[in-house]
């Protein structure tokens, strides 16, 4: 036995080496955690945040990466500037949370409340925001290129200028959502609901909306080279001037009230 707690000690010895050289995000001991939920210190990276209370907290600024914020309540709290990157918020509340310019990239939004959230220019790369609720939030000139976003619900939010490609939006509740001149390039909106959708100068050349219901959408001077739109419907949609080289619309229901081909 005391030969093995002596490899034990070493083999700690050097996985902290390692960590020091390959990850500078720490496992946050008891005390920092304690500190950080007293409003003692604002950073906290590596912390188990589970369930903690931190309604109306003002962090901005504040280092959460690798947080684990799982069912935190973070309701109107600050989080502008906040670095976020990799932590894990499933199932948080941050209905009306200021995360403007938020490092958030590859960070974890499952099942999360965001109602009203502000997260204009925030980075959010390859995030995983699935069934999240985002009704009515602000991701204006957002990095969400890469992101999962299945099933997530943004009707009435507004993500002009946002970047979404390659992101994954199938079965997404975008209706009266505001996509004007958004990158959506190569992105997977199949399923998804976009009635009055705000499409004008969006970028969807190559995306895939596949059985998605576009009906009375605005896609005026929008790009949908490539894009395919089969079986969807696009009745009283506007696509005035927009770009349709190569762009399938197999047995899609038109404008016009015909058939695509």
């Amino acid at each position: 036995m005391i030969g093995l707690q002596s490899f034990c000690y070493k083999f700690r010895n050097i996985a902290a080496v390692c960590l020091i050289v390959t990850a500078p995000i720490s496992v946050a001991g008891a005390g920092q955690e304690e500190g950080f939920i007293s409003g003692a210190t604002r950073d906290c990276p590596g912390c188990n945040l589970e369930d903690a209370n931190l309604k109306r907290r003002d962090l901005s600024g504040a280092d959460l990466r690798g947080a684990r914020l799982v069912g935190a309540i973070l309701h109107r709290s600050n989080l502008q500037d906040a670095d976020l990157t990799g932590s894990n918020l499933t199932e948080a509340n941050l209905n009306k949370t200021n995360l403007r310019r938020i490092k958030g990239d590859g960070t974890i939004f499952i099942d999360a409340l965001l109602y009203e959230a502000d997260m204009s220019g925030a980075s959010l790369k390859k995030a995983d925001m699935t069934r999240a609720r985002m009704q009515r939030s602000r991701l204006t000139s957002a990095n969400l290129s890469g992101s999962d976003m299945t099933l997530v619900d943004l009707e009435g939010a507004r993500l002009a200028r946002a970047n979404l490609a390659g992101a994954t939006l199938a079965g997404a509740n975008l209706q009266d959502t505001n996509l004007r001149n958004t990158d959506l390039s190569s992105a997977n909106i199949d399923g998804a609901l976009l009635i009055r959708a705000q499409l004008g100068g969006a970028n969807l050349s190559a995306a895939t909306l596949r059985r998605s219901d576009l009906y009375d959408a605005d896609l005026r001077e929008a790009d949908l080279s490539g894009a395919d739109f089969t079986d969807s419907r696009l009745t009283s949609a506007v696509l005035t001037d927009a770009k349709v080289d190569g762009t399938k619309f197999t047995d899609a229901a038109m404008p016009d009230g015909t058939s695509g081909r």
